[in-house]
C-alpha cells in the first residue's frame, strides 16, 4: 500500500525540482569525487555495531523524519487489519 501511494503521488509531481536536486547531487557530490571521499572516511565504521555505525544514525534520522513517522503510522494501521 505504501508503494502504491508513493508511486501514484510521485506521478502527480512536477519532476523539475527533483531533477534539479539529483542533478546537483550528481555534479556536486558524485562526479567531483566528494561522495567517494566522504564514504572512504567512514567505510571501516560500516562494520561496527550500534551507534558507531554511521548507517544506524542515518536510519535513526530517517525514522524520526516526518515521512518516517507517517510510514510508521501506516504500518501500524496495516498490522491491525
Amino acid at each position: 500500500m505504501s508503494q502504491f501511494g508513493q508511486l501514484s503521488g510521485a506521478l502527480a509531481l512536477d519532476g523539475g525540482a527533483a531533477r534539479e536536486h539529483f542533478k546537483n547531487i550528481l555534479y556536486n557530490q558524485i562526479l567531483n569525487g566528494k561522495f567517494c571521499q566522504e564514504f572512504s572516511k567512514m567505510e571501516a565504521d560500516l562494520e561496527k555495531e550500534g551507534p558507531e555505525n554511521p548507517l544506524n544514525e542515518l536510519y535513526r534520522k530517517s525514522e524520526a523524519s516526518e515521512l518516517g513517522q507517517a510510514e510508521k503510522r501506516v504500518r501500524a494501521r496495516l498490522a491491525g487489519l
